[in-house]
């Protein structure tokens, strides 16, 4: 009798990736949302393994509904979603994207939104759209700014932040960069100090792992070192920023914009957006965009990571079965 594998994740898995998985495992596909459903299902199912993405946390309760439990599987580069610490009082072994750095380093769907939403604060489109849509036609509303010319900082210049400084590059921006690697470097790009980036750049990309080091990184005393009006994106995790500081420097007139692709909190939601203190901004008609933490899901993204998930996944597995 096969062991038990349970994918978390609906349709994210094309049939070959499957057909990989189900010669090992016997494979059970749930569609779950709600923390206290994933710990019944587990506890019914019993898996040796289960593969999740961004949609639920991996907490202390969902780690120890299979008591057969030995591997998470994340096809994502964070793994904050993870309780690590209990999954390793376990013996539960996680996998992420971390583990194939170079195998995805060519995915650049989290860089393109990046730049998305730097253009789109840049000349204010999603406020524009909205206007057009209401029946307004009028142009002086959103005056713009243009890139060429300005500075653009990267915190963080690995994958993402890279292709977000090679995107700057090519419009005539100058680049600065912070990165906790002295290597860290590109042609044209020069790496600074957080204080000195927040002195000299007209626009800020995060691109940084969460961790103890990087939570609220992009803090009050650093906001306030900003030139009036500078434009702050974050793709990374919602934590990286102190969103309450954020708030307040788009109030003041300190951040001329803020787009994210996440927001503190979002692990816990449900599939409903609940009670924070940037999406207030935007019905109150601050240059503020939200999305749903969307940046890596492209068909392409998706089918690269979930493929090379399902591969070191399956590689780790037989060599654990050949070790015992």
């Amino acid at each position: 009798m096969k062991p038990r594998l349970v994918l978390l994740e609906v349709g994210a898995y094309s049939e070959p990736q499957l057909s990989s998985l189900t010669e090992m495992f016997e494979v059970v596909t749930i569609d779950i949302r709600h923390q206290h459903k994933a710990v019944e299902l587990l506890q019914m199912h019993q898996p040796v393994a289960i593969f999740v993405g961004l949609g639920l946390l991996i907490d202390q309760a969902i780690l120890d509904a299979s008591a057969n439990l030995r591997w998470v599987v994340s096809p994502t580069t964070g793994s904050d979603h993870i309780d690590l610490l209990h999954a390793s009082r376990l013996n539960v072994k996680v996998v992420t994207l971390r583990d194939v750095t170079s195998e995805i380093s060519a995915i650049s769907s989290t860089a393109e939104l990046a730049w998305g939403l730097v253009l789109a604060l840049a000349r204010r489109m999603t406020s524009a759209h909205q206007s057009v849509m209401s029946g307004i036609w009028d142009r002086t509303l959103f005056k713009g700014v243009e890139l060429r010319g300005k500075t653009m900082g990267v915190v963080g210049l690995g994958r993402l932040g890279s292709f977000v400084a090679q995107y700057a590059l090519s419009f005539g921006m100058k680049v600065l960069a912070v990165d906790v690697r002295t290597t860290a470097t590109l042609p044209s790009v020069k790496c600074v100090e957080m204080s000195e980036m927040a002195n000299k750049a007209h626009v800020i990309s995060v691109h940084v792992p969460l961790s103890l080091k990087t939570e609220h990184l992009i803090d009050w005393p650093f906001l306030q070192q900003l030139q009036n009006g500078a434009l702050l994106v974050n793709t990374s995790r919602g934590q990286i920023v102190d969103e309450v500081a954020v708030a307040m420097a788009i109030r003041e007139g300190i951040l001329g914009g803020y787009g994210t692709d996440v927001l503190a909190g979002e692990r816990t939601w449900n599939g409903r957006l609940e009670t924070n203190v940037i999406t207030p901004l935007i019905a109150e008609g601050f240059n503020v965009i939200v999305t749903p933490h969307i940046g890596g899901y492209t068909t392409e993204a998706i089918s690269q990571t979930r493929g090379q998930i399902v591969a070191v996944f399956l590689d780790r597995y037989r060599h654990e079965l050949q070790q015992s």
